[in-house]
């Protein structure tokens, strides 16, 4: 069964009664999807972890199209396809696709970079919030016009800094560059007045240009420095003027990193609640029992 657009569209916003509906839908007419959506709304539930588990294995039955050259998989959630992988050959099955499901998370391995940044002009792209590229180099280059619907932009590949990207990407909320080449993305909220979440994992950045974004008063709620060698963490920590950062990312799977803190009270930032730790060390037991006092987790 083939969902009306309207109800797509509000699928693609997370109304859980848009998926009630949804579901009734596929229940009144067999679809043996139908299951696979209950499944999906039962685990938004407080259930047990077991029970949430055991729901999100109910398999989707998905269109062909899915499986078709140069779909290189896709995402499901609450029972439908909201992400799905392409090979940039491949973007022109991608209007089809966006009238099956309520896809709004794009990846693209990219070719030549051409193929894409056609298709981000276009109106095809518009329910496309979400973008993960293999190259980000190579449909940068390419980019002319503002690609007002995308809010995400991760970036697979070193991707230098460029401006002109904050007049592409006008509401860009949340941004994900590896390794990038050099400072100019810790200054990236800087130019895009929406961004509220930036991570840079493996960033060759400079202590200047940390203790710069410190003095700051980006608007930004997350953050991933990732362990960029020699460059610590501790004065992002400290600060008292990043005032909507709630999340903090401290080094990575392959580089742990100290938090470089003895002490609760060294920590300045008066909206953290959560340190994910790459842990370089174990955590003193005082200072964990000091930050749970001040409804810091960290995990």
């Amino acid at each position: 069964m083939k969902l009306q657009p309207e109800l797509l569209a509000q699928l693609r916003l997370g109304q859980l009664d848009a998926y009630r509906v949804a579901a009734d839908l596929l229940l009144e007419q067999g679809d043996p999807r139908a299951q696979a959506v209950v499944a999906g709304l039962a685990a938004t539930a407080r259930v047990n972890p077991a029970t949430r588990r055991a729901l999100r294995r109910a398999v989707p039955v998905v269109d062909p199209a899915f499986t078709a050259p140069g779909v290189d998989g896709y995402r499901v959630k609450r029972g439908f396809v909201d992400e799905v992988s392409l090979q940039e050959s491949a973007l022109s099955v991608l209007p089809k696709l966006l009238s099956l499901e309520p896809i709004t998370a794009l990846r693209v391995e990219v070719q030549t970079g051409s193929t894409l940044a056609e298709v981000m002009a276009s109106g095809a792209f518009v329910p496309i919030s979400r973008l993960t590229v293999s190259a980000g180099d190579a449909v940068v280059r390419q980019l002319s016009a503002p690609v007002p619907t995308l809010r995400a932009f991760y970036a697979r590949a070193p991707l230098a800094f460029d401006r002109r990207l904050a007049t592409v990407f006008p509401a860009l909320t949340s941004l994900y560059v590896t390794r990038p080449p050099d400072d100019g993305w810790l200054r990236a909220w800087a130019s895009f007045p929406k961004l509220r979440c930036l991570s840079l994992p493996g960033a060759r950045l400079s202590a200047e240009a940390v203790a710069e974004l410190a003095r700051s008063s980006a608007p930004l709620e997350e953050l991933n420095l990732g362990a960029p060698a020699g460059v610590s963490s501790t004065p992002i920590l400290r600060s008292t003027t990043l005032a909507s950062l709630h999340t903090v990312s401290v080094g990575t799977p392959g580089r742990p990193a100290d938090l470089g803190i003895r002490s609760a009270s060294e920590v300045g930032l008066p909206a953290l609640r959560h340190i994910r730790w790459y842990r370089g060390g174990r955590l003193p037991h005082r200072l964990r029992e000091e930050l749970r006092a001040r409804n810091i987790r960290v995990s």
